[in-house]
Order: structure tokens, then C-alpha cells, then sequence
């Protein structure tokens, strides 16, 4: 810790119980209140991704691309989190030190077997590992959620208009670019391995990692835009169905929210550190990466289980539909058959009438003129139904047989009652 004894000259005493303060309060957010929030987040953003793929699988028993990239970006939220939760303390020590001359004073001149030796064997301690881990893994996470908005756009667009399936690859290739390049500079941030955070956070080379760590913010806010103006195009067709507008609303607003997130992590993270020049806080980037990467799954999960619950009401709306016109089918044949049944067999003195005709035909089936031949039934019109039937076969047994099968001058219509009176 010699090296740094002329960037604390000049620092003001201060002590222990101040440097503990500083250690807490080293950012605009403290450790308590980092602690809650990533709970929180981390809460919110494993219960939706967990939400959509079970309900995904539950209802198509498979998963799509999109699903694939969700369950890989939740993966790499989770190993971020823990990484993150683990390594509070190490970031707030190193902010800390880095842009407060008394911490740092009061660490580097700390003697043996106090607590400020204590603090400067921690930083001395921490490797650069883990900061490029949990960076690696939330960026992983974000953009693992951008393909799978890609994924998600390229069915809604492969057959909708050649410009934007134009414009669909060019973003496509964007965003692959713009992985590439924020991935390696979590690398760049601290190249030191095995050195501890003095090489990386209190030397001249600063100045590039602020460059470097604009042009990281910046790709991730364009990405987001060239993401976000696919849906505002798609919700200019007015062809498109309601449900899949209300999809495209979602996803837009949550981007949205990244975008927001990604301006305030660029403009709110910029400090001069102990030796005047300018560096993202480690805490603030962790903490609003972590907040990204969270509203990120969020933004991916929402709009899928809004299609899967509006999906699940369509297929209740039809079955219903359905339903209903089954049961008004069924009602009108049930109405058909009553209607039918009543005429055929009324009640009353004609249904004893009825009866009485057919044991007069069994009666004279059964007579002495069984040898004659049954009379054919006549096809001249179409059968009757109901009481009224006169003229059909099955009433042959109430005429006079002679006079059905004899021709007397030519064919002549008998009259039933002149039969009936004969019969008598």
C-alpha cells in the first residue's frame, strides 16, 4: 500500500467507526437496501420465468426456441445473483477506497492487528474473478432475453413484409456484434487475474476503461431501441389481431423499462476516483446490471404468459361456442321429435280410434280370406303421417274384401265411410 501514499496526502483523519459508515453508505445505494432489492428482483424474475415455462409445458408439452433462450438466460440470472449477493461487501470496499482519500488513508496506514489492517487484507485479497464472472453471466442473461425476442419476432414477421424482415436481420446482426464486444470488455475491466484490485481501480488506465465502458452502455441501449422498434412497427399494421397487439404493448413497455434502466446506469455511474480520473462505480454497475438483467427476464416472461392465458380464454370462448350451438341443436331436434311424436300418436278419442282400427285389420288377417293376396301399397304420393291417413295399405283390412279386389265398370275411389258403414 506504499504506492498510494502520495494520492493521500492531504486526507483528513478519520475514524473507525466512519470508515464502517463509509463502507455502508459507499454508494447512492447502501448494503441494506442493495441486499433487499436484489432479493426482491431476484424473487420476481425466477417466479415469472419459472411461471411461463411451466405453463408453456403444461399446455404443449414442448418448448419453442424463445423457452430455450428464457431457460438460459434464467440459468445465467441465478449464477449472477449468487455471485453478486456474495460479493457486496468485497464491492463496497472497493468503492470505498477507491473514490474516498480517508477510507483509503485510514486503510493504508492501518497497523498490525487492528481492524483497518483487517479492511486492507480484504482488498488486497480480492481477485478479479469474480467481477468478471457476475458481469459475464448478467450480460449473458440480458442478451440471451434479446434473442428471444428475436425469436419470438421472426414468427410474427417471416410472412408479413420484406423491409421489415430487412430490417429483422439487421438488427439480428447487430445485437450478435454487440454481445461480442460488451462480453469481452467485462474482461477488459480488470485484466489483472490474480493480482487483486489494486492494478485495476487506482492507475492512469482508467481513462480507457470509462471509454470502453460507454461504448458497453451505449451498444446496450441501441441494441434495446433496434429491438423495441420492431413491435412499434408491427403495431402500425392495423391487420394485426387485438391479442397480439396487447403482446407487442407488453413487451414494449417492459423494454422500455431496460432501456431506461441502461440511461441511468451510464449517466449515474461515472466518478472521479482518488487519483482524479474518471471510473464507473463498481457498486452502482452491479446493482443496476443486476436490475437490468431482472427486468430483462421479467420483459421476456409477461408477454409469453399473456399469450398462453389469452390462448387458455380463446379455447374456453369456442368450447362454450360450441357447446351452445350443440345444445341448441339437440334442443331443436328434442322439439323436432316431440313435434313428430304428437302428430303420429295423438291423444284422446282418435288415438282410440287408431286403436281400434288396427285390431280390426290383425282380425281380418286372421279371418277366412287369408288365402287373397295383401294389397300393394300405393305409391302415388308420399306416406302420411298423423290420424289422418286414409288411403294407405295398412287400412285395406277395413274394407270390404270383395269390393277391394273386384273392378266393377273401371277403377273407382271408394269412400272409407261407405266402407266403414258396410263393414257395419
Amino acid at each position: 500500500m506504499d504506492r498510494f501514499s502520495d494520492a493521500v496526502k492531504g486526507a483528513p483523519e478519520i475514524p473507525i467507526e466512519r470508515v464502517h459508515w463509509a463502507l455502508e453508505h459507499a454508494c447512492r445505494v447502501d448494503q441494506l437496501s442493495f441486499k433487499v432489492w436484489s432479493i426482491i428482483f431476484t424473487s420476481c424474475a425466477i417466479l415469472a420465468s419459472a411461471a411461463r415455462l411451466f405453463v408453456r409445458y403444461l399446455r404443449e408439452r414442448t418448448f419453442l426456441l424463445e423457452e430455450y433462450l428464457i431457460l438460459l438466460a434464467t440459468i445465467c440470472f441465478v449464477v449472477e445473483a449468487g455471485l453478486t449477493y456474495s460479493f457486496i461487501p468485497s464491492i463496497y470496499l472497493i468503492d470505498a477506497t477507491t473514490f474516498q482519500r480517508p477510507v483509503l488513508k485510514h486503510i493504508a496506514q492501518s497497523a498490525d492487528g487492528t481492524s483497518g489492517r483487517d479492511l486492507q487484507e480484504r482488498f488486497m485479497s480480492i481477485g478479479a474473478g469474480t467481477v468478471n464472472a457476475y458481469f459475464l453471466f448478467g450480460w449473458l442473461a440480458i442478451f440471451s432475453i434479446k434473442a428471444s425476442f428475436l425469436s419470438l419476432f421472426y414468427r410474427m414477421l417471416r410472412n408479413v413484409n420484406k423491409k421489415l424482415m430487412t430490417w429483422f436481420w439487421t438488427t439480428v446482426g447487430f445485437t450478435i456484434i454487440s454481445a461480442g464486444a460488451v462480453l469481452l470488455e467485462s474482461f477488459q475491466l480488470c485484466s489483472h487475474f490474480g493480482e487483486g484490485p489494486v492494478q485495476c481501480f487506482l492507475t492512469t488506465r482508467h481513462t480507457f476503461t470509462i471509454h470502453s465502458g460507454l461504448v458497453v452502455q451505449s451498444l446496450d441501449i441501441i441494441t434495446d431501441l433496434m429491438v423495441i422498434s420492431i413491435p412499434v412497427l408491427l403495431l402500425r399494421m392495423s391487420s394485426l389481431r387485438l391479442q397480439l397487439k396487447l403482446r407487442l404493448v407488453l413487451i414494449l413497455c417492459l423494454s422500455t423499462a431496460c432501456v431506461v434502466i441502461g440511461i441511468i446506469r451510464m449517466a449515474g455511474g461515472v466518478h472521479f476516483n482518488v487519483v482524479s480520473n474518471k471510473q464507473f462505480s463498481m457498486v452502482w454497475l452491479t446493482f443496476m446490471l443486476h436490475c437490468e438483467a431482472a427486468v430483462a427476464l421479467m420483459a421476456g416472461s409477461v408477454p409469453g404468459l399473456h399469450a398462453l392465458i389469452t390462448a387458455q380464454e380463446l379455447n374456453v370462448k369456442q368450447r362454450l361456442t360450441a357447446s351452445r350451438s350443440d345444445g341448441g341443436k339437440s334442443s331443436r331436434e328434442s322439439n323436432a321429435r316431440d313435434l313428430n311424436e304428437t302428430v303420429e300418436t295423438p291423444g284422446g278419442p282418435l288415438r282410440a280410434y287408431e286403436e281400434e282400427k288396427t285390431h280390426s285389420v290383425n282380425r281380418w288377417r286372421n279371418s277366412v280370406v287369408n288365402f287373397i293376396p295383401a294389397r300393394m301399397g300405393s305409391n302415388r304420393s308420399r306416406r302420411l303421417l298423423g290420424t289422418h291417413r286414409r288411403n294407405d295399405s295398412t287400412d285395406s283390412g277395413v274394407i270390404h274384401p270383395i269390393l277391394a279386389y273386384h273392378k266393377f265398370g273401371g277403377k273407382k275411389r271408394i269412400n272409407h265411410r261407405v266402407m266403414r258403414s258396410s263393414k257395419i
